[in-house]
């Protein structure tokens, strides 16, 4: 029985990532032709996602709360969350600081899109909406499938993977796995997705706070912060701090097993923490 449902559940994730190629490749052939639309974009992700999300609970025929980890934490547990986040800012800095020296930064290179948009909206379908329906569907459907392997670690460090892989572009995927393997570690020893939800919201707010404000600034010095992302003297300092970045980054999110424990041990879980 439980091989069943980790078989079913990997077969869910290839659906998404099909869906989502798919995706991509309508949005690709549309953005030839014109201008695309950032909420349309993020609307059909969202639904490539979501969609299959609901037919499998319901081949499941498991509980909804057993399905979506959809259980009710303390408020000390919410304020032990924002910490343990934050702890984890320095190493996803760190891993998109390292993927700038062979890509693009993504987010800068949506500035231009957000340059007209309401940030009220932009915060709502990217900062809520989104880490919302992610959270359903990783740290929701797909860790509570794996974990019924019993390896509930190896649960966590493989929906990471497929979190971080289903980004399809370098830049979100490396830091994607960091916060992926983050929150499902956070929702396997709370035992709620509202621990990965809050996160998540966090950190999506975040770079919508930094995308609107980098929009917003004149045209010719938007231009000139991404040309300097670009030159190779800013990859040059770039690699000279990186090593002290990871450095603390891996410090930082090692110091984290604590505040994990001190949230385990608050919800009552703490067998399922050890």
């Amino acid at each position: 029985m439980n091989e069943k449902r980790v078989s079913r559940t990997g077969w869910l994730y290839l659906v998404i990532m099909e869906l989502f190629i798919v995706a991509n490749i309508v949005r690709s052939l549309v953005g030839e032709r014109g201008e695309m639309n950032i909420f349309l974009n993020a609307l059909t992700s969202q639904m490539m996602m979501i969609l299959p999300v609901v037919i499998y609970y319901f081949i499941s025929q498991d509980g909804f709360k057993e399905t979506f980890s959809l259980r009710m934490v303390r408020i000390p547990t919410l304020l032990l969350t924002v910490l343990y986040v934050i702890l984890w800012y320095p190493l996803i800095a760190a891993c998109n600081a390292f993927t700038m020296l062979f890509t693009e930064n993504t987010a800068m290179a949506m500035q231009q899109d957000l340059k007209d948009a309401s940030p009220l909206v932009v915060w709502l379908v990217v900062g809520v909406a989104g880490p919302l329906l992610e959270e359903l569907s990783f740290r929701g459907a797909i860790l509570s499938g794996l974990r019924k392997s019993g390896r509930i670690f190896a649960a966590v460090l493989l929906q990471a993977v497929m979190f971080g892989v289903l980004h399809l572009n370098l830049n979100q995927m490396a830091y994607a796995i960091v916060l992926g393997f983050a929150f499902g570690m956070a929702v396997s020893a709370t035992g709620s997705i509202w621990c990965g939800f809050l996160g998540h919201m966090m950190v999506n707010s975040a770079s919508v706070a930094a995308m609107t404000a980098m929009s917003r600034m004149p045209g010719n010095m938007m231009q000139q912060s991404m040309d300097l992302a670009e030159s190779p003297f800013w990859k040059t300092q770039l690699l000279a701090v990186l090593p002290l970045l990871a450095f603390v980054g891996i410090a930082a999110a090692g110091l984290s097993i604590l505040l994990l424990r001190a949230m385990a041990y608050t919800e009552g879980r703490e067998r399922e923490f050890r």
